[in-house]
């Protein structure tokens, strides 16, 4: 007989339920043969067609998910991990690197750039300037406050010029409409602030600072800085970088600079030595004097001879320096002995007047051609009081001086000493030699009185 196979699947379906069914087509004439449908079964015995024995979801495997993949997470892949992509490290993307991103460079951002973060330029930082630190304005530092490096004068400095500059250095380039100061009046406001009564008033400054390159700034005061006085600087905190960044705090040392001592005595016959600029002598009514200003130094006495009409009578001094000598001037049979080499003697005759000053040359005192000499405008006298002055330059600029005052009397038969300075350097009589002197800083900031003798 011929046998028919059928594959349409419903018949397929009907024979699997109906176990299978003969061929109902009418006999065939004599001499054919009986037709009979063959059954072919497909599957397991779930029914599901899947290939697979007992699930029953149709997916092919035999976890039981219906994924598809036989690792039973049910997301589609065999990784086992439940993200939905084959590379088995569970973050959901197909990089394998683990970071949730499909960038593949596994800092966990979408950029590729491998940085950690989403701006894309690779440096680090979400600022997107490419410069490595947060700030966002592409200088690569993390921009910092500015702070005070240095200032001139410094802190602590003494003999500070009256005229000198004030300086501040920053850290870095600063806005210079923020650095600022008060060239108004004495009130404390401005930036750079500069006091001599803890900030209750400020000095007046001549004009705005001034810079050359926005880190360092100067200024000077409207008027000569006071003698022998301490400044405090104060920088307030307002000041900025050219950023904009303010500094932390002010800034305002401990202590200040203090100025170099200086008086101006006007040679008028009128005294006007300060009473630190005075000094007492063992002989009563007698007074020595002694002060200084950038170009002078200035040297005065009070004594009741010089009211008087003596020709043999002097105002006495001796000045150190080299060369110099141990021993003095000889008036009439009066010669001492001095405590310091001295290169200078200055005297003033209180009867005509006349006065000048010696110089030793190394071998004799001679006329040195300058100092109070009658009629010029370097001595003024009225009554018991003279006054003198002898230039800085002449003398050689000395950072520090050595001096002795005192009163001479060369008169025969009546010759004296008296009115020492420093008091008790010798008692007064005659020819005494000298027992001590002041050694005089005169680029210091220590007004004289408040020297020490030697």
């Amino acid at each position: 007989m011929t046998r028919r196979h059928h594959q349409t699947w419903p018949l397929l379906l009907a024979l699997a339920v109906g176990g299978g069914c003969t061929d109902d087509t009418p006999a065939a004439e004599a001499g054919t043969t009986e037709t009979t449908d063959a059954v072919m079964t497909f599957g397991t015995e779930t029914g599901d067609g899947d290939g697979d024995p007992a699930t029953g979801d149709g997916d092919g495997d035999a976890s039981g998910d219906g994924d598809g993949d036989p690792s039973g997470d049910g997301d589609g892949d065999p990784s086992g991990d439940g993200d939905g992509d084959p590379s088995g490290d569970g973050d959901g993307d197909q990089t394998g690197d683990g970071d949730g991103d499909p960038s593949g460079d596994g800092d966990g951002d979408q950029t590729g750039d491998g940085d950690g973060d989403p701006s894309g330029d690779g440096d680090g930082d979400p600022s997107g300037d490419g410069d490595g630190d947060q700030t966002g304005d592409g200088d690569g530092d993390e921009d910092l406050a500015p702070f005070v490096v240095s200032t001139s004068p410094a802190e602590l400095e003494d003999g500070v010029d009256p005229g000198a500059a004030i300086t501040v250095s920053f850290s870095e380039a600063m806005d210079p409409q923020t650095v600022t100061a008060n060239t108004v009046d004495d009130s404390c406001t401005g930036a750079i602030q500069l006091s001599t009564d803890g900030f209750a008033t400020c000095v007046q400054m001549a004009a705005a600072p001034s810079t050359q390159d926005e880190i360092e700034f100067s200024l000077s005061a409207a008027a000569p800085l006071a003698s022998a006085t301490s400044y405090q600087l104060r920088i307030q905190a307002e000041v900025s970088d050219a950023g904009g960044t303010p500094m932390a705090a002010d800034y305002t040392p401990n202590d200040g600079f203090v100025v170099r001592y200086f008086h101006t005595i006007v040679l008028d016959g009128v005294n006007d030595f300060a009473p630190e600029e005075s000094f007492t002598t063992l002989s009563p009514g007698h007074t020595g004097y002694v002060a200084w200003d950038l170009d002078y130094l200035y040297l005065g006495m009070t004594a009741p001879d010089l009211d008087v009409d003596q020709v043999d009578t002097w105002f006495v001094a001796y000045l150190g320096g080299m060369p110099g000598s141990a021993t003095g001037v000889l008036y009439n049979t009066q010669e001492p002995a001095l405590p310091f080499d001295a290169r200078w003697h200055v005297r003033y005759n209180a009867a005509d007047g006349a006065g000048g000053v010696l110089e030793w040359d190394g071998v004799a005192w001679v006329d040195a051609g300058f100092g109070p000499i009658p009629n010029s405008d370097d001595v003024a006298a009225a009554g018991d009081f003279v006054e003198l002055r002898l230039a800085w330059a002449e003398l050689g600029d000395p950072s520090e001086l050595a001096v002795h005052l005192g009163m001479l009397r060369e008169q025969p038969f009546n010759e004296a000493s008296w009115a020492a300075v420093p008091e008790g350097s010798y008692m007064d009589g005659y020819d005494p030699d000298y027992g001590g002197y002041y050694l005089f800083d005169v680029l210091g900031s220590l007004v004289p009185g408040d020297h020490v003798p030697l």
